[in-house]
């Protein structure tokens, strides 16, 4: 499942399922889709989120891969920086951040 954020001062971020339920978590906000921060509760959003991947980040990776997977994977800080730059913009442009489940219109 495909999870897009929408800010009208930003670019529509699309991210997979998982990793944008994880992200929506960080951020104090419950995954319930469809959903939203409104323009007040963006700054602490953003600092819970911001929080969190520091803190996850500075954990040191577990030693438990078998070297099996050639594929490395995204880290989750790395996934959440387009939702980081679109939250910055919204909270410049006081406009709200909405995110809902579905495919996208090409």
């Amino acid at each position: 499942m495909l999870i897009t954020f929408k800010s009208k001062a930003h670019a529509d971020v699309v991210m997979l399922g998982d990793s944008a339920r994880e992200l929506i978590r960080l951020m104090g906000k419950s995954d319930a889709l469809p959903s939203a921060v409104g323009p007040e509760g963006i700054p602490k959003a953003l600092a819970k989120l911001k929080a969190a991947l520091a803190q996850q980040a500075s954990v040191p990776a577990s030693d438990g891969d078998d070297g099996d997977d050639e594929q490395e994977s995204v880290a989750l800080h790395t996934r959440a920086i387009p939702l980081i730059e679109m939250l910055e913009a919204s909270e410049e442009a006081q406009v709200p951040v909405m995110w809902e489940s579905g495919k996208r219109n090409y």
